[in-house]
């Protein structure tokens, strides 16, 4: 099994979607593309990370990428995975592992201490020039896409006054806080000493106040 490294040019494909429309990568030649395998949709986690991505979409998006994932799924599988997620992106089917073995995303890996031969959870970023910008592999599923974020740079986060409580002077302050967008799992609290899974800016739970990523602080708007 070979693998891919920056500056490979991204193995060609077209794959049918999740209604059986084909997806091809030569279409989107020109812009950025995040190309995530995973091995099973539905599984608890991919669906945390198809969750995550789904999450993050606007603001990749915003940022000029698109995201497409890759699985051995038949597209009737993708089919019910995506309209129960409530999925926005593509999911490609790939039965034959042809397409995730030129990835390098299908081959031997340990699994509960076990070696195994299946998809390896891997991300792709492809360049507007079809080549590979990143190519990651063995990928965790919960928090890749907050890390996938910082390594693309697009969380710039500035640092703002503690809020009442913490320091500030008056509760005015703390409503000059605007809600973060990003993936919750990793969210400590958006201040130092925040609880992880806690808000302490807001007070509740970070997937339905922040979603700060870890140790974030929030700005001031």
């Amino acid at each position: 099994m070979t693998r891919l490294t920056a500056g490979d040019t991204a193995p060609g494909f077209t794959l049918p979607d999740a209604s059986g429309v084909p997806v091809s990568l030569a279409d989107l030649r020109g812009s950025r593309v995040i190309l995530y395998a995973y091995p099973a949709a539905g599984t608890p986690g991919c669906t945390t990370q198809a969750c995550d991505f789904r999450d993050n979409l606007a603001s990749l998006q915003t940022a000029g990428y698109h995201v497409i994932g890759i699985s051995p799924d038949a597209p009737a599988v993708l089919s019910r995975f995506t309209e129960k997620q409530s999925l926005p992106f593509p999911l490609l089917s790939d039965p034959d592992h042809s397409v995730l073995s030129a990835y390098g995303a299908y081959g031997e890996k340990k699994l509960y201490g076990k070696t195994v031969t299946g998809v390896i959870r891997s991300t792709f970023v492809i360049d507007p020039d079809g080549r590979i910008e990143k190519a990651l592999y063995n990928v965790k599923a919960a928090g890749h896409v907050a890390k996938l974020r910082r390594d693309l740079g697009l969380d710039r986060h500035r640092v703002g006054p503690p809020r009442p409580g913490l320091g500030t002077s008056s509760p005015a302050q703390a409503s000059r806080y605007v809600s973060c967008t990003h993936v919750p799992d990793l969210c400590r609290g958006c201040e130092p000493g925040g609880g992880r899974g806690r808000c302490r800016v807001r007070g509740g739970a970070c997937r339905a106040a922040c979603g700060a990523t870890a140790g974030a602080v929030r700005a001031p708007v």
